[in-house]
């Protein structure tokens, strides 16, 4: 009798762990939809924001051996985009709470070889990220990381980027600026990406 009323006990506070674990990941995710990238939060149904056939359109093709669960969209220089040059969405293909949900979304800013304004729009992101998970951050539920390294790309050592993350138990969030070198061929550029854990272990599929 004894052993079967310590199950019981241990069943009731696995149940309650389980149910602490995904009431907080949904409240989290809830957060991440206050953070807006030209209008979209994780989440968003796609159809929301653009035509179907657009999306259908710029779906860029993958030769690797991921699944079909996600599927990208690749959008430059939209005419509703305010900020932003290019936009990468991360699309599921089936959910059974709205129609083609957003999982992910990569945006770059092109500056020019002008990195000063790259640091102040990225400090902006990273300070409205800041302040929404305040009290996470505080807790150390969610961690935050900045570095600042030479860019792998260009071996003569010029150019550089500084990069700040944010690791949430759902996902997480990077927002980088790059300061390319003259001779890199390449203008500076903010990206910042912003994925769920799923949609991360989906892209980091090895290539076939």
């Amino acid at each position: 009798m004894a052993l079967i009323k310590r199950i019981l006990v241990f069943l009731l506070s696995l149940v309650f762990i389980i149910l602490f674990f995904s009431v907080t990941t949904s409240l989290y995710a809830n957060d991440i939809k206050k953070f807006k990238i030209e209008g979209m939060s994780l989440g968003d149904s796609v159809i929301d924001h653009f035509a179907g056939r657009d999306v259908v359109n710029n779906v860029m093709n993958s030769k690797n051996n991921r699944s079909n669960k996600f599927h990208i969209s690749s959008f430059y220089h939209h005419e509703n985009f305010k900020k932003f040059d290019e936009i990468y969405l991360t699309i599921q293909s089936k959910s059974e709470e709205i129609l083609f949900p957003i999982g992910g979304i990569s945006g770059i800013i092109l500056f020019k070889q002008n990195i000063e304004e790259c640091y102040v729009e990225k400090d902006k992101l990273v300070k409205e990220l800041g302040t929404i998970f305040k009290k996470e951050i505080e807790s150390g539920t969610t961690k935050v990381k900045w570095v600042s390294k030479t860019h792998p790309g260009d071996l003569s050592g010029k150019s550089h980027y500084e990069q700040s993350e944010f690791f949430f138990p759902w996902g997480y969030a990077r927002i980088s600026c790059y300061d390319m070198g003259i001779q890199s061929g390449s203008s500076d550029a903010l990206a910042i990406d912003i994925f769920t854990n799923e949609v991360d272990e989906w892209l980091q599929m090895k290539n076939a």
